[in-house]
């Protein structure tokens, strides 16, 4: 009689710790989503795709794809909590320093200002319709000097 006690003695000792182990579901807890501000600072973003008309110029752009109308594959832009940045270009070569601030409380639009010289700057609106940690795609558009742009980009983390 004792031998059986003891074997459902440990038998239960088995099945509680069986039940405590595996029954209880833990609480995983979910990353707090970022805001818009962080996930622009967070990356540097890289052009993987590109469509939209420079004056009556084609622009026609997809990473890794062959017959471009341009090659945009060194471009990527980098932006820094305290509203300046970086964008390189590719082709020439360059680094252009940028400024950059939300102009709407939803912060779905954006002003990207490129300082190509002291004198000579490019004020570009974005208009985002996915600002998301893996992936920002927008419109881009700006007017000067009788020079008009509209682009449809979708950028990636490098």
């Amino acid at each position: 009689m004792n031998r059986k006690s003891s074997i459902v003695g440990i038998w239960f000792i088995l099945l509680f710790f069986l039940v405590c182990n595996f029954g209880c579901s833990k609480n995983s807890e979910s990353k707090p989503a970022l805001t818009p501000d962080q996930i622009l600072t967070s990356n540097t973003w890289k052009i993987v795709e590109d469509h939209g008309l420079f004056n009556s110029t084609v622009i026609n752009y997809q990473r890794g794809r062959s017959f471009n109308s341009s090659n945009l594959d060194g471009d990527s832009i980098r932006f820094k909590p305290d509203g300046t940045g970086s964008q390189w270009s590719g082709n020439p070569a360059a680094l252009i320093p940028v400024n950059w601030q939300f102009i709407n409380d939803q912060k779905t639009q954006l002003n990207v200002t490129l300082n190509f010289s002291p004198s000579f700057s490019l004020k570009y609106q974005w208009d985002f319709f996915v600002l998301a940690e893996d992936s920002i795609k927008y419109n881009a558009s700006y007017n000067l000097n009788g020079n008009s742009d509209f682009e449809t980009v979708v950028r990636v983390p490098n």
